[in-house]
């Protein structure tokens, strides 16, 4: 399934997080720009994760969003030819940067 067939219909997203093993069971609730403006506005911790090359259009787009200094951690590129392995050692290299960027 296509991500423009289920990204719009919140229980679609829903099923399709977890036919693709994206959950552990807990619930899931998709990212939209307004719950995650709820989100912070409620005090909620957030940081974005993204690969070296992506750098110059995260800048670009939090400077227009007026979230110039949106908390954001980088990963080498590319990562959708590494393995399920490979991705977990990435995210073992990456946690105390994100906890950092969280906690101050």
């Amino acid at each position: 399934m296509r991500p423009t067939e289920w990204a719009d219909d919140l229980y679609s997203a829903i099923e399709e997080y977890h036919r693709r093993g994206w959950t552990d069971g807990l619930p899931v609730v998709p990212p939209t720009e307004e719950r995650i403006a709820d989100f912070l506005q409620a005090g909620g911790l957030a940081a974005v994760i993204c690969t070296e090359p992506f750098r110059p259009t995260v800048e670009t787009v939090a400077k227009v969003r007026g979230m110039a200094n949106y908390p954001v951690a980088y990963i080498p590129h590319p990562v959708g030819s590494l393995t399920e392995d490979q991705l977990r050692e990435r995210a073992r290299e990456i946690a105390p940067e994100i906890r950092k960027l969280l906690t101050g």
